[in-house]
């Protein structure tokens, strides 16, 4: 059976820049909880994109999604989402989204910049691939062992979906 056991989220709406917060999900049952505006959803959204590649709905391809670098002031914020989870098969996974948001005189201009899994085998070989967006949206997925559909529709869905 596989598990998700820890999310990073940096640079994700009110999430810090600068600062990975680290969501770990104990079993049998995490309970996301808190005050409306304190980043729960963002929460969903971040596990949904790392699993799936799904920007949130209404979030303009993914340029209200990151950190609105007006508000701190730059012309540009990086931000990320880190996954660990075990494989159906067991294996520890680990997968790195990075995504950047500019700012340039004409228009807010937003880019996926890195991706990439690592996966740990049982003899200690840890491989680390990097993945074109359709690849790791098609291998997460499958190393869960839920179809993207059920994932994307189901236990991943937007509350407004």
């Amino acid at each position: 059976m596989s598990t998700i056991e820890k999310l990073g989220i940096s640079g994700l709406r009110s999430y810090d820049p600068e600062k990975t917060e680290v969501i770990e999900f104990l079993k049998p049952l995490t309970l996301i909880l808190g005050k409306n505006g304190s980043g729960k959803t963002t929460i969903i959204e971040a596990l949904r994109f790392s699993i799936c590649g799904l920007m949130p709905p209404g979030s303009s391809s993914g340029k209200t999604f990151v950190n609105d670098p007006r508000i701190r002031g730059q012309t540009e914020v990086k931000a990320g989402v880190k996954l660990k989870f075990r494989a159906i098969n067991d294996k520890p996974v680990f997968c790195s989204r990075t995504m950047q948001l500019c700012l340039t005189s004409k228009k807010e201009e937003f880019k996926k910049i890195e991706q990439y899994i690592k996966i740990k085998h049982p003899n200690g070989e840890t491989v680390t691939v990097g993945h074109t967006c359709a690849e790791i949206d098609k291998q997460i997925p499958e190393l869960l062992g839920v179809s993207k559909a059920v994932l994307e529709n189901v236990i991943l869905c937007h509350q407004e979906e």
